[in-house]
């Protein structure tokens, strides 16, 4: 489960500021197609088509109700964050009418529901050139980010830095809802490898061998544990227990993101 934050990486999945504009008739009628087919693929749990076919509704018509049920497909399929985000969207852009005001509070009461199954991560990066790129789950991350507190959606994650076309610096991290860490990235530019330390008490370390891997190569020694090969690998940071287990248990124990959206008292294109 990939994928950051909306907030943070800048995911905008048609919710970017763009100039507004008149829709024409025949991208209404496209836009309520999708919508109506999006609606279908959730009342059916498909929600990766769900979610696409609500993005592309709303690319076309930009409407409260669409994006509220966007986020709630997102919410469904793991991005966390990105809801979280199109909730504070659909509360911005409602209007006054009583339709909207009721789109509102169902953002408003999702919102609260979903904010506190987000994971968080502080990163430090030592002796962080002035050229180098730092990337999270491959997407790019600007520096500025170093040092806060960064929302993420749970589970797996890698940040990657490098300096010009060269990685110098690779760490994993796994984080359970809810759950934040405090990761350090050691770069090590002459061996293009990294170790992932993790701040927080009780959380698993990378293994000491790992951490003084060059103080066991100037013995000489050829054992596998100190081949200069080993350390290239990615340290992984585990924060709380197998994230699968508790998501599945967090989403069957939630209430409906669609509260409203389907069944009785459905919100209608």
């Amino acid at each position: 489960m990939r994928g950051l934050i909306a907030l943070v990486l800048g995911v905008t999945l048609a919710l970017g500021a763009s100039p507004a504009r008149a829709q024409s008739a025949s991208e209404t009628a496209a836009a309520r197609g999708l919508f109506e087919q999006g609606v279908a693929a959730a009342t059916a749990h498909d929600w990766p088509e769900a979610r696409a076919l609500f993005e592309r509704s709303y690319a076309l018509a930009p409407r409260a109700s669409t994006l509220l049920n966007l986020a709630g497909a997102q919410v469904e399929t793991g991005q966390l964050v990105a809801a979280t985000e199109s909730y504070r969207r659909v509360i911005v852009d409602a209007g006054r009418s009583a339709r909207d005001r009721r789109v509102r509070e169902q953002a408003e009461t999702a919102l609260g529901w979903v904010l506190p199954r987000l994971a968080s991560v502080t990163l430090s990066i030592p002796n962080l050139g002035a050229d180098d790129a730092i990337a999270l789950d491959d997407l790019p991350i600007a520096r500025a980010i170093v040092g806060t507190a960064t929302p993420v959606n749970p589970g797996s994650h890698v940040v990657v830095v490098t300096r010009g076309q060269r990685e110098i610096g690779r760490a994993a991290f796994e984080l359970a809802e809810g759950a934040s860490t405090n990761l350090t990235v050691v770069l090590r530019a002459a061996e293009s490898s990294a170790v992932a330390v993790a701040d927080d008490a009780g959380s698993s370390a990378v293994p000491d061998a790992a951490i003084t891997a060059d103080a066991e190569r100037s013995s000489g020694g050829d054992d596998i544990v100190t081949s200069s090969w080993l350390w290239t690998v990615v340290g992984v940071v585990v924060v709380g227990g197998v994230v699968a287990a508790v998501l599945a248990t967090t989403l069957s124990a939630s209430p409906s993101y669609y509260s409203g959206n389907l069944g009785d008292g459905q919100i209608r294109f």
